[in-house]
C-alpha cells in the first residue's frame, strides 16, 4: 500500500467522521414536523433580499435556535438590518 492509497483512505475516513457529527440540515427533534435549519436560513435569506427585515431576523434567529454552530446564519442575521 503506497502513500497516495494511505492519503486517500485518510480523506475518505475524515470525510465520513465529518458527516457523521455534522449532519446538514438539524432537525428539530421535539417536533419532527418543523423544517430543518436550512429551510429557515433559506427562508431568511429570501426575506433579506425583500427586504422584510424583522422575517429574516426571526428566520435566522430560528435556524439558530435548531444549529447554533451554523456560523453562515450569525452573517446574515448580522446583516438583516434597515
Amino acid at each position: 500500500m503506497g502513500i497516495v492509497s494511505i492519503v486517500i483512505i485518510g480523506i475518505i475516513i475524515m470525510t465520513i467522521v465529518y458527516f457523521l457529527t455534522n449532519p446538514v440540515g438539524k432537525i428539530n427533534r421535539d417536533n419532527p414536523n418543523v423544517q430543518t435549519s436550512n429551510e429557515y436560513y433559506k427562508m431568511g435569506y429570501e426575506k433579506n433580499l425583500a427586504k422584510d427585515y424583522s422575517g429574516a431576523i426571526s428566520d435566522f434567529t430560528k435556524c439558530l435556535e435548531l444549529d447554533p454552530n451554523s456560523w453562515g446564519t450569525y452573517n446574515g442575521r448580522g446583516n438583516s438590518k434597515e
